[in-house]
């Protein structure tokens, strides 16, 4: 993702009050040439 890392993404939904209990699971890989 531009601009963000996927824990910032995280610390902005667990930010959220309505947000803060919703399980997340994230899913990496590199991009390979």
């Amino acid at each position: 993702m531009p601009g963000m890392s996927g824990f910032e993404v995280l610390r902005v939904i667990r930010s959220q009050p309505t947000l803060e209990h919703v399980p997340t699971i994230f899913i990496t890989s590199l991009n390979g040439e």
